[in-house]
């Protein structure tokens, strides 16, 4: 068998290592574009995804700025509220009405439902005779009892409308801010038609509202 000479064994160490270096490059660059790839696709599935998600977001749900002070606590000036088209409506819904009168849009609370008689007494609710809890604005509540005021004015719909009950179709709605809330007791029963949504999200705070 042929020796090699020292000269030869360096070259052939040189070229073996440079053809081990090109391997090797190879393979890093093959892995850099797979992981390229890769999030290439993870991208375009995100935005794909993100892109449907907001496509069935404002199917469901319409979004609105709240305006004026009738709904604080609950809901403040300017707020962007996202109301959903499809939900049922039930006591007590924060809901998306048409202003007929003022061709506009508000947030309302739902109290009466078609078809009941409603009163308040004393800062107590009562539909159909049965004394109802408001707990969503139980601190005002207490605030006024403590200053020895009522929150919410007494009333019946009867005083108010002249009938006996809320009719078939129509809701009577209140603000939380009952002593300067604009809403049922100004401008009677809200038609079904004219309630667009149940207001469910608060983007501005980013949190459930009810």
């Amino acid at each position: 068998m042929e020796k090699w000479t020292t000269e030869e064994k360096r070259l052939y160490l040189k070229r073996l290592k440079k053809k081990q270096l090109m391997l090797q490059l190879k393979k890093e660059r093959a892995k850099k574009e797979r992981r390229k790839k890769i999030q290439r696709d993870v991208l375009l599935a995100f935005v794909v995804a993100l892109f449907f998600f907001f496509i069935c977001l404002f199917i469901l749900y319409r979004p609105t700025v709240s305006s004026g002070y009738s709904m604080l606590p609950t809901v403040n000036d300017g707020e962007l509220i996202l109301a959903n088209r499809f939900s049922n409506i039930r006591r007590y819904n924060l809901v998306l009405i048409r202003e007929q009168q003022k061709n506009q849009l508000s947030i309302r609370r739902v109290i009466g439902l078609p078809n009941e008689k409603l009163e308040y007494r004393k800062d107590v609710l009562y539909i159909n005779g049965q004394e109802h809890m408001e707990k969503y604005i139980a601190s005002e509540i207490q605030k006024s009892k403590e200053s020895d005021t009522q929150y919410t004015e007494d009333f019946s719909i009867e005083n108010l409308t002249g009938k006996d009950t809320i009719p078939a179709g129509k809701y009577f709605v209140l603000g939380d801010n009952r002593s300067f809330a604009v809403d049922s007791r100004s401008y009677g029963f809200v038609d079904k038609k004219d309630i667009l949504g149940v207001c469910q999200i608060d983007l501005s705070r980013i949190c459930w509202i009810e």
